[in-house]
């Protein structure tokens, strides 16, 4: 029974450590269409996601450039622009965390910081 039990260790212990293994995360690429209205949405989320952490009050105004990644989901990186109570625009960086667990998009904000 005790060499069984070794003999399935030395067996499975390498089998579980290579299926947990992850691959290298992809090459970023360029976004080429940050206007479009799924990478408006995105960063209109963003936005959103930012005040509710730091009761900020700042409303999404537009994207102006964007890179992706893909990795166990995609991670997308937006530069945008969003105003303030006093209507003053700034540019910010937002990274969100996009997966699709149980059929569904599942968004997450990363970081959110001004640039």
């Amino acid at each position: 029974m005790m060499k069984l039990l070794i003999f399935l260790t030395l067996i499975l212990v390498p089998l579980i450590t290579t299926a947990q293994a992850r691959e290298p995360a992809g090459p970023w690429k360029r976004i080429r269409t940050v206007s479009l209205s799924w990478w408006e949405k995105m960063g209109t989320f963003a936005v959103n996601e930012h005040n509710k952490n730091t009761r900020a009050n700042l409303e999404f105004v537009r994207n102006l450039e964007g890179k992706e990644q893909y990795d166990t989901g995609a991670r997308d990186v937006l530069i945008l622009e969003a105003k303030d109570r006093s209507g003053r625009i700034a540019k910010y960086e937002a990274t969100v965390f996009e997966t699709m667990p149980d059929g569904h998009f599942f968004w997450k904000l990363e970081s959110f910081r001004s640039i």
